[in-house]
């Protein structure tokens, strides 16, 4: 492929990609929720829709890189920052739009899963103590 059709399919890869990870931040939402009805059969479900679509993603992100270091010189980094670096004003601002979009998304994606994963083990953890433990470590006094 030429170096522009390597970079046409580089700027498709990032725009799949922030539709994907879109899609990931409803699920995370979707599976806050279920856990906050404490629906264990739609947390199995999402809990599978998640781990399908990080396993996509990060083969995507596979894909992208790879791109990424065929677009660039072989003794040069294969970074983000070494491409814009290369890439004409117009170009890079497209392509550095994206990038930023997409950070933000994965960055929002992070913080929702360690919410989630947070407020899973906080409920374990209730339930574990309502459970096992003693009553005045369930109950305050009035």
């Amino acid at each position: 492929m030429s170096r522009p059709g390597l970079l046409q399919q580089f700027v498709a890869d990032m725009d799949a990609d922030l539709l994907q990870y879109r899609s990931l931040h409803v699920l995370l939402q979707e599976q806050f929720t279920a856990a906050l009805r404490h629906d264990s059969a739609g947390l199995l479900e999402l809990n599978e829709r998640v781990l399908a679509m990080v396993a996509a993603l990060d083969l995507c992100r596979e894909r992208r890189s790879a791109l990424l270091a065929q677009l660039l010189a072989p003794q040069t980094p294969a970074t983000l920052g070494a491409l814009l670096d290369r890439l004409p004003p117009a170009t890079r601002g497209v392509v550095q739009t994206r990038a930023q979009a997409l950070e933000r998304l994965i960055h929002d994606c992070k913080e929702r899963n360690t919410r989630n994963g947070r407020l899973v083990t906080d409920q374990q953890a209730i339930l574990q103590r309502v459970l096992r433990g003693k009553e005045e470590d369930t109950y305050a006094q009035a």
